[in-house]
């Protein structure tokens, strides 16, 4: 898989990633199991494609919590999540909030609860480097 540098940060990211809108299910995308999942995520890591892209807003959140658990076991240090916020959480200290609540798998709506589960599950450094990158 061809690599390409991302910018000026020591990020490389190959010329395709995957897109995890359909990942955890839901009345809008339909069915999509966790064994789908694992299988595609782990496929794309043996073909070199180490970019997965989602949103705090797929599946209510789902999409994050089963790429979390597709992750498990897999080299996290050459992984990267990629994530988008609503447009409504892009303001002052509301947005780096909601990257990190993103990217740990516990979007804005998550309850207490469940928000500990998605941060074990779902663990990247990405927003850390893009703040990095752009400061």
């Amino acid at each position: 898989m061809e690599l390409r540098q991302c910018g000026r940060s020591h990020l490389k990211l190959p010329a395709l990633g995957v897109g995890c809108w359909a990942f955890g299910g839901g009345a809008y995308w339909g069915d999509c199991s966790q064994q789908d999942v694992d299988a595609v995520v782990r496929r794309s890591v043996e073909l070199g494609i180490n970019y997965f892209d989602t949103a705090e807003a797929y599946n209510d959140g789902r999409s994050e919590e089963s790429l979390g658990q597709a992750l498990k076991g897999l080299p996290r240090d050459s992984l990267v999540i990629g994530t988008k916020v609503s447009p409504s959480n892009c303001y002052g200290e509301a947005l780096p909030k909601h990257c990190e609540l993103s990217l740990a798998g516990a979007h804005s709506r998550a309850t207490a609860r469940r928000a500990p589960r998605r941060r074990r599950t779902l663990h990247s450094r990405a927003s850390e480097r893009s703040r990095r990158n752009t400061a």
